[in-house]
Parts: structure tokens; C-alpha cells; sequence
């Protein structure tokens, strides 16, 4: 839980050679777009930056089930929204590599 703070401030700086560091928000689309990888990197990091500031908010105000909630709804906005957004980022990238190079 305390890790999704610095996890998502570091996420959201990608690695500039994204072929060396592929850690992260991986998908057939960032993986054949250079500026996919990148943009997806960054919104991954704010949110997962901002999914730890929900958890340590509900440490303090939410019993156990409530602590739960935060957490796996976080996930499931997390996988979705980098999902959905690193596909339109790619989508629109003019120097796109094949899907699944």
C-alpha cells in the first residue's frame, strides 16, 4: 500500500530508451509505439501516484472491506484507463510500428 506513491512518481518519468526498459504498462500497443510507451508510462505513473494517495486516505477513514474496495477499484481503473488510452495514443501515432512486431 505505502508503495503506490513512490511507485507511481517514478513510473511517471519513463526510461528515454524504452527498448532498455520495459517495465511498466505493457500491451501490443506500447510495445509498437514509441510515443504509446511513453505517454502511457506517464499516465500510469499519476495514477498510480494518485491510487496511493486514495489508499493512505483510507487507512485512516475506511475499516478493512472499505480498505479493499479502494484498492481493487484502483486496479480495475488503472488496468482500463491505461488500456484504453495507450490503444487512442497509438491509434493516432504516425510513426507506429506492426502490432505485435
Amino acid at each position: 500500500m505505502p508503495l503506490a506513491l513512490p511507485a507511481g512518481a517514478w513510473r511517471a518519468r519513463p526510461d528515454p530508451a524504452p527498448e532498455l526498459d520495459r517495465r511498466g504498462a505493457r500491451n501490443l500497443w506500447t510495445l509498437s509505439s514509441e510515443l504509446s510507451w511513453h505517454r502511457t508510462q506517464r499516465l500510469t505513473g499519476r495514477l498510480l501516484a494518485l491510487e496511493g494517495v486514495a489508499l493512505l486516505i483510507s487507512a485512516f477513514a475506511l475499516g478493512p472491506v472499505g480498505r479493499l474496495s479502494v484498492l481493487l477499484a484502483g486496479l480495475v481503473v488503472l488496468l482500463v484507463v491505461t488500456a484504453t488510452y495507450s490503444w487512442w495514443v497509438w491509434r493516432r501515432d504516425p510513426h507506429k510500428g506492426p502490432v505485435g512486431r
